[in-house]
């Protein structure tokens, strides 16, 4: 048995429901109604007060909401690339670790160019080649630990 849940009333009016559909949209509805208010409240005004702290309340929770959402998606990403790799010996997903960028690039060679992909995330690059089924072959990782013996 299946129920529908309609977000609009007998008259074709939003519900209280509809509102908990998208709701970072709705936040910056609020954000933008909030403000509009507070721009027409007086500095004198009782509720001029409580209004700023809400407006205020409501910008930390749409960063907050933002930074999870780019955090996840990241995390996503990294594991991706994870199951992307032969072999289970390759662990990317660490604390702090955000990915930057990747693609193909050609190493130029005495006989034949070689192309190869790179994953590049903001404390290690990677790269290696594609061995068949969306399946990577490591090459090289270049740790951190790496990097500092060049400066």
């Amino acid at each position: 048995m299946f129920f529908f849940i309609s977000v609009l009333d007998l008259h074709g009016r939003d519900t209280a429901l509809s509102h908990l559909v998208k709701p970072m949209e709705r936040m910056l509805q609020y954000d933008r109604l909030l403000s509009a208010v507070l721009i027409l409240t007086s500095s004198t005004h009782l509720d001029r007060d409580p209004l700023v702290k809400a407006c205020s309340k409501l910008k930390e929770a749409q960063s907050h909401i933002c930074q999870t959402i780019r955090d996840r998606e990241n995390k996503d990403i990294i594991l991706d690339i994870e199951r992307s790799f032969v072999g289970d010996t390759h662990k990317f997903l660490i604390k702090g670790r955000s990915f930057v960028r990747r693609g193909p690039l050609t190493k130029i060679c005495r006989r034949e160019d070689k192309e190869f992909y790179f994953w590049l995330f903001n404390d290690l690059l990677v790269y290696g080649h594609f061995v068949g089924n969306g399946m990577v072959s490591t090459s090289e990782s270049l740790e951190p630990y790496f990097w500092n013996n060049f400066s």
